[in-house]
């Protein structure tokens, strides 16, 4: 967005693009709805009260990007923020776009890394496990039906994805959808901006199913903000 300033870019389109963790402080398990109690602390007609979980989470990131009003403002013309006590930031210049869509965005959280390495539990990631019987039936099944196809010479049957290697091991590397968000931010997110989340009537949400995640758009927005 900094190189874009003196350019004639006018519209960008976000396609699933995905924010990572920041290195956390918290040291035991990733940060779940129900077991840490995440909600938002006000009731729906006081949305604009709320206050965002992190400067790193994709509202705060979508305020230091628009074209058009940010959380803040909003706050500050709602009489929320003394703009005697705390002074509003000076408008800076953002370039000439004047258009931003947003498809299908989210979180990931990157695979493979030690914990001591970079710490995302700060992510917020979901109850329960997509998975049920059936799918980890079928799971092992194709797993079976390519290794002997593989011991004779034959190779191409399907297997859904794996999260681990043949050792066992998680990929390095690899930004796996935590197919969830932070229910202050969702709720941000679609009072603020008018973002909304799933894929809607797209039959196609049911392909990650059978790759043992939840529905395809799950913890995911889409939207645009305009100037």
């Amino acid at each position: 967005m900094k190189k874009s300033k003196d350019t004639s870019l006018r519209r960008l389109t976000l396609d699933s693009v995905s924010l990572t963790s920041v290195n956390s402080q918290r040291t035991n398990t990733p940060m779940t709805t129900l077991e840490d109690g995440l909600k938002p602390e006000y009731p729906p007609a006081a949305w604009l009260q709320e206050r965002l979980p992190t400067e790193h989470c994709w509202p705060a990131v979508i305020d230091r990007l628009t074209p058009g009003v940010t959380f803040s403002q909003l706050r500050y013309d709602a009489g929320l923020i003394d703009p005697i006590q705390v002074p509003p930031p000076e408008p800076t210049f953002r370039g000439n776009v004047e258009k931003l869509t947003f498809k299908s965005c989210g979180y990931v959280k990157i695979s493979g890394i030690p914990q001591s390495d970079f710490n995302q539990n700060g992510l917020v990631m979901p109850n329960t496990s997509p998975r049920d019987h059936g799918l980890t039936a079928r799971e092992t099944l194709l797993r079976e039906s390519r290794s002997l196809g593989e011991m004779y010479g034959n190779a191409t049957a399907s297997v859904m994805m794996r999260e681990k290697d043949s050792q066992g091991h998680e990929w390095f590397g690899l930004g796996r959808l935590t197919q969830c968000i932070h229910p202050i931010e969702k709720r941000v997110l679609e009072e603020a901006w008018h973002m909304t989340f799933g894929w809607g009537n797209d039959v196609e949400r049911f392909g990650a199913v059978e790759d043992g995640c939840f529905e395809g758009g799950t913890g995911r927005f889409s939207g645009v903000v305009t100037k």
